[in-house]
């Protein structure tokens, strides 16, 4: 499955595509950083821009509730079970050896990190950006849910939580975002 987001009649649609790029979904709303999307090589950290290209799903990660009796949103990627607030942070400090990537912990060796337990990562996936964890190129793009009165992000994709259900029921290992 491919989900590519773009941009028509001036407002960010997604569209969700299999194998044969047949439509499964169509023109569902999304929103994008704030500042819009860029080219990936135009990224920086905490520019509230989303960066186009192509991205993998390299993990899931949420506090919500999973489907009955699965430990898994999507099969065959690995899913982390947040638990609470100061459990799990995304370091987004360019400074960090940990720079774009997951820390467990209170004793934090960074100065600028994500709490992973928040409204809009009740369910969130974790794209291939910056998988070299490049100094200052930008840290922590996912696909989450939108928090409730929000219509942009500080650099992610997010989808109302029923919409994000539905897309990700048709996602698999080889599911890719295409940002155009």
């Amino acid at each position: 499955m491919s989900v590519w987001v773009y941009e028509k009649n001036g407002k960010v649609v997604s569209r969700v595509s299999d194998a044969w790029e047949d439509t499964i979904l169509d023109g569902i709303e999304t929103a994008v950083g704030e500042e819009g999307v860029v080219p990936e090589r135009d990224k920086r950290e905490g520019d509230k821009k989303t960066p186009r290209g192509v991205y993998w799903i390299d993990k899931t990660f949420g506090w919500g509730e999973l489907p009955e009796g699965r430990d898994f949103l999507i099969q065959g990627i690995e899913h982390l079970k947040v638990s609470g607030p100061d459990e799990y942070f995304w370091v987004d400090d360019s400074e960090s050896a940990l720079y774009n990537q997951i820390y467990t912990g209170k004793d934090a060796p960074f100065s600028s990190a994500e709490d992973l337990y928040q409204p809009g990562y009740r369910y969130a996936l974790v794209l291939s950006y910056n998988k070299e964890r490049a100094p200052y190129r930008g840290s922590a793009i996912f696909v989450h849910v939108l928090e409730p009165g929000k219509t942009s992000t500080l650099g992610c994709i997010a989808y109302p939580e029923d919409v994000f259900l539905l897309i990700v029921a048709y996602l698999d290992i080889q599911s890719v975002f295409k940002i155009m």
